[in-house]
């Protein structure tokens, strides 16, 4: 007989950043997204910067093929976490935001996580 480990099949979706200061933070988004539908968060409509989407193209972090692939009208709302600063980075949702960009539009959907929120769903802090 054969003991075997189950493995999930489906891989666990993650944004992974580093601040300034070299400090690194990977969000799990598939957790996020599930705390965010349980909790009914409310959307805010938030303005798009065109300069960070052209930003976020030029420095390869997106693919402009699977930007290409996103439907108009964008439905689902990006999500963004805020930092004590006062500040806001956006996790889920940047091909989303780029798409926006590009098509014109001056706002976007989002969800907005305080501190307090997205901190449960870090996978690595250091």
């Amino acid at each position: 007989m054969i003991a075997l480990n189950m493995i999930a099949l489906s891989a666990t979706v993650t944004f992974d950043y580093t601040d300034g200061f070299g400090k690194r933070y990977v969000f799990n988004i598939d957790r996020i997204l599930e705390h965010i539908k349980a909790n009914n968060y409310p959307v805010y409509e938030v303005e798009i910067e065109p300069g960070y989407a052209e930003n976020y193209l030029l420095n390869r972090r997106a693919s402009q093929v699977k930007v290409d692939k996103i439907e108009l009208p964008i439905r689902e709302p990006v999500v963004y976490v805020a930092w004590t600063d006062g500040s806001h980075l956006l996790i889920d949702g940047n091909h989303r935001y780029i798409k926006a960009a590009q098509a014109g539009q001056t706002t976007i959907k989002a969800y907005i996580l305080k501190r307090r929120v997205w901190k449960r769903f870090l996978i690595d802090e250091r």
